[in-house]
């Protein structure tokens, strides 16, 4: 079938938008729960950004000197700190703190709890509960066997670290719920035949958010709009264009005030700016120190203990539906299979060349969570080819039972080690070299 060509979902079963939608907003009052009894503040990495956050409203600067809340993830410029994340994010944060303030008169520094969990819950548990909902209905457009329709979105709902890294104010759980918009408006606009202004804009929007918060998704953005441009180029020139035009001058106005240029901070790792005296990043320790060999490093990162694959298994069926997506009759399937393993490869030869210590103390590989709703997209494209035996469903169950509890365990704190992490350095396992 050829891409400009819309195409219909297959039928749904009964009660399956139901089931999605039910199913999204028990992931989201999960989520909401385990913050409620979580420290707001878990570890440098949030601490970084709520410093930013607070600064701004309280001091209308992103000098972070004399902030609440101590943090590595900050470099030294002009004798003042300032955090090395990406601006965007914890700008529009400000704005939201700002407002909060107003009408409600809560600081951050004294009603700490109340302010973070107000500002989590729009960042995080909000667009959670849409990204489940509506990669269920991408689930359902191609499995039409109601077994892997509900297997796959219970997948996504929480089988995943997507969910684990909701609890807390990273960029890496809103680059995944915002590449799942981009991706969702994408298959609507090339397969679908949707042709409204506000979809190709969103898309858009969502595409170049999904940049501001994960530079490697560049690969990501750029592929789906050149995708867009072939396929609809005056809707995506139009609407779409103008749309992720507002977000990358938004987040470069932010980078140039923040920063004084136009390149982020944390791309200057070995300059000044992070080895300046008594920095940590001057005498990194433990896993920050690392230095393997680029094999075992590969390794680790896909089957180690920071295995993408050891510690989601449910991802071993995303291979196992490359295989037959790339032999199946149907082009729409073929295309985005060969998107997902372009994305897939890009940001794992990307990373293993570039990074040196799996994103520090946390679980699993992190840089790997925002194209996670790709993935599970990917995973469902061929479900009822492979899907047939049922020694296959049983084996599929033991990878989403084993998913679910990592994906658990994370719920307690992200910036923490693993079990697999855990198992390998007390079993000083040859590759557990920290």
């Amino acid at each position: 079938m050829d891409s400009e060509t819309p195409s219909e979902a297959p039928r749904k079963a009964p009660g399956f938008d139901a089931f999605c939608w039910l199913l999204a907003l028990a992931t989201g009052a999960l989520v909401f729960g385990v913050m409620l009894r979580t420290s707001s503040n878990l570890c440098p990495n949030d601490n970084s950004r709520w410093d930013t956050v607070w600064s701004l409203v309280e001091k209308g600067t992103y000098i972070i000197d004399g902030c609440p809340w101590p943090t590595i993830d900050m470099v030294r410029r002009d004798g003042h700190d300032y955090s090395s994340k990406p601006p965007l994010l914890p700008t529009m944060a400000a704005g939201q703190y700002w407002l909060l303030k107003k009408l409600t008169k809560w600081t951050i520094k004294d009603q700490t709890d109340l302010v973070c969990r107000t500002i989590m819950f729009t960042w995080n548990v909000i667009p959670l509960v849409v990204l489940i909902g509506l990669t269920g209905q991408l689930i359902a457009r191609y499995a039409t066997s109601s077994w892997w329709r509900v297997y796959w979105t219970l997948a996504a709902a929480l089988g995943t670290y997507v969910t684990g890294y909701s609890i807390t104010f990273n960029d890496h759980s809103v680059g995944a719920w915002s590449a799942g918009f981009a991706l969702y408006g994408a298959v609507r606009v090339l397969y679908c035949g949707d042709r409204r202004w506000w979809v190709y804009l969103l898309t858009g929007v969502f595409a170049a958010f999904t940049v501001a918060n994960q530079l490697p998704a560049a690969f990501f953005a750029v592929v789906l709009f050149v995708w867009l441009v072939v396929k609809q180029p005056k809707g995506t020139l139009l609407f779409g264009l103008p749309g992720a035009l507002l977000v990358i001058g938004a987040f470069l106005l932010t980078l140039k005030i923040s920063t004084g240029g136009f390149i982020p901070y944390y791309l200057f790792k070995q300059t000044q700016l992070y080895q300046y005296e008594g920095s940590y990043w001057a005498n990194p320790v433990g896993i920050d120190a690392l230095h393997e060999a680029k094999p075992i490093y590969l390794f680790n990162l896909l089957l180690g203990h920071h295995g993408f694959l050891s510690l989601s298994p449910v991802f071993i069926l995303m291979v196992v539906s490359f295989v037959f997506a790339l032999r199946d009759a149907r082009a729409e399937v073929r295309h985005l299979t060969w998107f997902t393993l372009a994305v897939l490869v890009f940001t794992v030869v990307l990373n293993t060349l570039t990074t040196n210590n799996y994103g520090g103390v946390c679980q699993g590989f992190r840089y790997l969570i925002w194209p996670v709703p790709l993935f599970i997209m990917a995973s469902s494209l061929t479900a009822d080819a492979y899907g047939r035996p049922k020694w296959v469903r049983v084996l599929a169950v033991l990878f989403l039972c084993a998913s679910v509890i990592t994906a658990a365990s994370c719920l307690d704190n992200p910036w923490s080690e693993s079990w697999a992490e855990q198992l390998c350095k007390k079993h000083d396992w040859l590759w557990a070299t920290y």
